[in-house]
Parts: structure tokens; sequence; C-alpha cells
């Protein structure tokens, strides 16, 4: 499937480094970028020099997150899905479950390059693993 048009979910270092460059290459175009209000200042300035930008941005609350509640996140995701062929996952582990589920119920398929989620120890693996399946 070839994708043109994406949402970009955390604005990550990683993202910044290895994805965007490979992006801006194919000529794609970011639909949108949600991460938060904490990483604004520094995210509008790594876009400032970039051709590919994104067509909105929205910056969430810091008590957003690790937000899992689809509802929640569908209050803040205001774009037309009919033209977004993609979702890019770039966030910390923590935060992806909702972004997944959102990501699902809306039919949009989803790349993430790091596991789906974390926690800080291995006492929480079973967890891990029932999130997995529920996906």
């Amino acid at each position: 499937m070839k994708v043109n048009k994406f949402i970009l979910a955390g604005c990550s270092p990683h993202y910044q480094k290895h994805h965007h460059p490979l992006l801006e290459k194919k000529k794609l175009e970011m639909a949108l970028l949600i991460d938060l209000k904490s990483k604004k200042e520094s995210i509008e300035s790594f876009f400032q020099d970039k051709e590919l930008k994104p067509g909105k941005m929205i910056f969430l609350d810091n008590s957003l997150r690790d937000c899992n509640d689809v509802n929640a996140l569908s209050k803040f995701i205001d774009i037309d899905l009919r033209y977004v062929d993609g979702m890019i996952l770039s966030t910390e582990p923590k935060a992806r479950i909702g972004y997944i589920n959102w990501a699902l119920k809306n039919n949009i398929p989803i790349y993430m390059d790091k596991p789906i989620s974390a926690f800080n120890d291995l006492s929480k693996s079973e967890e891990i693993k029932s999130e997995y399946d529920k996906i």
C-alpha cells in the first residue's frame, strides 16, 4: 500500500533523525502532527527549515501524555480522515496504546518501529501481552 498523506503522533528524536529525511525524499504529505505542549518549541524549531512540514499541528496538554482513552484522543484529532493513508507512531512506548486503538477504530494503518507499550519492570509482562492480544 502506498502512503501519500499521513499523521505523525510523536515527533521523537528517532523520527527526526531516521524517518523524516526519508519521508521528505519520498515527497509525502504530513496531514497532522500530534505531540505534547512541552515539546512545541523544539518541534516548531525542527520544522523551520524542512521541506516536509505538517499541514496542522496539535499539541496536547502533558496530562494526556499516556492517554489510552480513544474518545479523549478523538476530541483532539480533528482532521478529515478520508484523505489520510496511514499513521506513524513515534511516541514513547507508554503512550502508544491510545493511538493504536484510535487508528484501529478509524481504520488507519499504523507504522511503528518500537514496542507497542512498555513498563518499568518485567512484572508487567502479562499486561503487555494482554494489550498485544487485544490489538
